[in-house]
C-alpha cells in the first residue's frame, strides 16, 4: 500500500514486528497461481493512491495547506475506503488493521537514504531520540518512530512473493530520483510544496503498479484458462471524515488551571463494494456478480485529561480522565447481486445492485478515572446498547469511453467530491478478455 511518512514513503497493510538490524535475509519467493488474488487486491489499493494523489496534484482541496495534511488526508481517505470507520471506543481499537507507512526516502538528507518503519503489534515502535546512555534517565523522554537502513536484500519479505517486495522498492526508487535531482539543484524545499509532492507520489505509485501489473498479466497467461468472456472488477468506495480536535492547555481551563488534555469529536462514513462478474457482450442483460460489501457510521466525542494534583497533605498524585461517547451503525452483505454492461459502440455503462447492508447499532460511552484518591473514585463505568440495524441497499453505476486501443481491455475511473469537500465516492472498473 501507499507511502506516507516524514519523507515520502509507500502506504502497506500492517505487518508484523522487524528485526531492528539491517542484515541479509533470504530472498522472496517467486510470485506463484495461488498469488493473483493477493496482487489484484494490491494493484487496486495502490491504483487507488495513485490516482488520488494525481487528482491533487492537479487541483489541490482548499483545506489542504501543507505536506502534512496532505499525508494526513491521504491516510484517513485510504484507510477508510479500504478499511472502514474505526471505532473511538477503548473496547473497540483493538486489532483494526489499515494503512501505515512501510518504507521511505530520507528526503531532506542529500544522500537520499530509504529506510524501513518498524512496528509491533500493529504499532509503531518507539525509541528515545537521541538515543539513552548506558544508566541515564531522561524527563521528560522524547521519543520518535523507529527506522532503520533497509535494501532489497535486506528487507524481511516474510511469506510474501517477490513482486510483493519489488513493487515498493520500484516506489521508492523513483522517490530517490527525485530526491537526488532537487539536491543537486538545491531545490529540496520544493517538497514542502504539496502539489510537487502529489505530483511524485502519484507517480511513485504508477511505478509500483506497473511492477506488479507486470507480474500479474504473466501469471493470468498461466495460471487462467481462456474461455472468451469479459471478466469485470468493480470497486466502489465512499468516504466521509469531519473530524475536530482542541488541545487543552494549561490555564485554558479556570476550575483546573494546572490541567493540560486533549477534546475530539468527529463524524465519519464508509461504504466498500468489491464485486466480480463475467459476462459474454454488452448488451445490457443481467447477469450475477460475486460481492462483498460493508459500511459504517459513526459520530463520536471524546476526551483525555491530566492534572498534577495530592491526597492529603503529602502524598502527590496524578489525575487522568479518558471519557467520551460513541453512535455507531454498521451493517455489511455477501453473495450474488444482479448486474450488467451495456455499450452503444461509443459509451460503456456498468451497474451493480447490491441489497440490504445489515448489521447493528450501537452506543458506546466510558469513563476511565486514574489517579484519584480513593478506589471508589478510580473505578471504569461505562456500557455499550445495541440493537438491529439496516444500512439499506447500494446502487453503483459508472459509465465511460473505452480506449479502442486495446479492444481487450476497459477501464473505468471516476471520482465525485461532495459539495462540503468532506465527502467523495470513488468508483474504479476493470474489464478484460483474452483473445482465443
Amino acid at each position: 500500500m501507499g507511502r506516507i511518512a516524514l519523507l515520502v514513503g509507500l502506504l502497506v497493510a500492517l505487518a508484523p514486528a522487524y528485526a531492528a538490524k539491517s542484515r541479509k535475509v533470504d530472498p522472496p519467493r517467486p510470485c506463484a497461481c495461488n498469488d493473483v488474488a493477493t496482487l489484484e487486491r494490491e494493484i487496486t489499493e495502490q491504483q487507488y493512491l495513485a490516482n488520488t494523489f494525481a487528482e491533487w496534484a492537479e487541483y489541490l482541496p482548499n483545506s489542504i495547506h501543507d505536506t502534512g495534511e496532505l499525508k494526513a488526508r491521504a491516510l484517513d481517505r485510504f484507510n477508510l475506503a479500504f478499511y472502514g470507520v474505526a471505532s473511538e471506543a477503548p473496547q473497540g481499537m483493538d486489532g483494526h488493521v489499515g494503512g501505515a507507512a512501510d518504507m521511505g526516502v530520507l528526503y531532506k538528507k542529500a544522500s537520499c537514504p530509504l529506510v524501513l518503519y518498524h512496528y509491533k503489534d500493529g504499532k509503531p515502535l518507539m525509541v528515545p531520540d537521541p538515543p539513552l546512555q548506558k544508566g541515564e534517565k531522561r524527563n521528560p523522554l522524547k521519543l520518535k518512530h523507529l527506522i532503520t537502513p533497509v535494501s532489497e536484500s535486506t528487507y524481511p519479505a516474510g511469506q510474501q512473493c517477490a513482486a510483493m517486495v519489488y513493487y515498493g522498492f520500484a516506489h521508492e526508487q523513483h522517490h530517490q530520483q527525485t530526491c537526488r535531482a532537487q539536491h543537486k539543484i538545491h531545490g529540496e524545499a520544493q517538497w514542502d510544496d504539496p502539489k510537487f509532492f502529489a505530483r511524485d507520489d502519484a507517480a511513485a505509485y504508477k511505478a509500483g503498479v506497473a511492477v506488479l501489473q507486470t507480474e500479474l498479466d504473466g501469471l493470468r497467461k498461466t495460471c487462467e484458462e481462456c474461455d472468451g468472456k469479459w471478466h469485470v472488477t468493480l470497486e466502489y468506495a465512499y468516504t466521509f471524515n469531519d473530524p475536530f480536535e482542541k488541545i487543552v492547555k494549561k490555564g485554558d481551563n479556570h476550575a483546573y488551571p494546572d490541567g493540560t488534555g486533549v477534546q475530539k469529536s468527529g463524524h465519519a462514513k464508509s461504504t466498500r463494494v468489491h464485486a466480480t462478474f463475467t459476462t459474454e457482450q454488452f448488451d445490457g442483460a443481467t447477469v450475477k456478480a460475486q460481492y462483498t460489501a460493508a459500511a459504517e457510521d459513526q459520530s463520536f466525542q471524546k476526551g483525555y485529561f491530566i492534572m498534577p494534583s495530592q491526597c492529603g497533605s503529602f502524598r502527590k498524585t496524578t489525575w487522568t480522565l479518558d471519557n467520551g461517547a460513541e453512535l455507531r451503525a454498521e451493517g455489511h452483505s455477501s453473495g450474488m447481486a444482479d448486474a450488467s454492461v451495456y455499450s452503444d459502440g461509443r459509451f460503456v455503462r456498468v451497474s451493480l445492485k447490491v441489497p440490504s447492508l445489515k448489521g447493528t447499532f450501537t452506543q458506546m460511552h466510558w469513563n476511565r478515572p486514574k489517579g484519584y484518591c480513593t478506589d471508589e473514585a478510580n473505578k471504569p463505568s461505562g456500557g455499550a446498547r445495541a440493537q438491529e440495524n439496516d444500512m439499506g441497499a447500494v446502487t453503483v453505476s459508472l459509465q465511460g469511453i473505452p480506449d479502442k486501443m486495446n479492444p481487450n481491455e476497459v477501464e473505468l475511473f471516476r471520482t465525485e467530491a461532495d459539495s462540503g469537500g468532506k465527502g467523495q465516492s470513488y468508483y474504479h472498473v476493470k474489464l478484460r478478455r483474452c483473445s482465443k
